[in-house]
C-alpha cells in the first residue's frame, strides 16, 4: 500500500510539473489611464459634455479627478470632482465622484469593467444647485493605459 502511494505521487508530480498550491493571480490593472467623459446634457442651459481626465489604479484602488466649471460646464472653474472607487481581480469596477459646493454639488456613481484593452463604465451623475435643484444625467467613460 505504501509503494503504491509513492508510485501514485511520482506518477502525479511528472504529469503535473506546471500545478501549482497556490492560488491563480489575477491580471494587473495597476497603472495610469487616459480617460474620456461624456455625459448627456443636465438641462438645456447645462449642454452635453466630453472631457479627457485621468484614472490610477493602485491595487484594488481607482482614483481620478476632473477640472469641472461653473455650473456643471466644463472648465477652469476652481473646482475638481474627485473619483474613488474599486476594482475587483477580475476587472469589476466600481466608482463614485463627488465635487462638493455650496453653488453647484456634483454626485456620480459609475460601474463598469477593466480589461486588457481599457476601461469602460457607464453611469449617472445628479447636479443640486441652490437655483434650479436636483437634475440628472447618464454619462459614460472610456479609458486606455496611458
Amino acid at each position: 500500500m505504501r509503494l503504491q502511494l509513492v508510485v501514485a505521487f511520482a506518477a502525479l508530480a511528472a504529469v503535473a510539473p506546471g500545478l501549482s498550491a497556490g492560488p491563480a493571480r489575477a491580471q494587473s490593472f495597476d497603472g495610469t489611464y487616459n480617460a474620456t467623459i461624456r455625459c448627456t446634457a443636465f438641462s438645456a442651459e447645462i449642454g452635453a459634455f466630453s472631457q479627457p481626465m485621468s484614472l490610477k489604479i493602485a491595487g484594488s484602488s481607482v482614483t481620478g479627478e476632473r477640472a469641472v466649471g461653473r455650473a456643471g460646464q466644463v472648465g477652469a472653474g476652481g473646482t475638481v470632482e474627485r473619483w474613488t472607487g474599486t476594482v475587483a481581480p477580475d476587472g469589476t469596477m466600481n466608482m463614485r465622484s463627488q465635487s462638493p459646493s455650496a453653488a453647484a454639488a456634483i454626485d456620480g456613481t459609475f460601474a463598469g469593467r477593466a480589461s486588457a484593452e481599457g476601461i469602460s463604465m457607464k453611469g449617472n451623475q445628479t447636479l443640486t444647485t441652490s437655483r434650479s435643484g436636483r437634475m440628472g444625467r447618464e454619462c459614460t467613460v472610456t479609458a486606455k493605459r496611458a
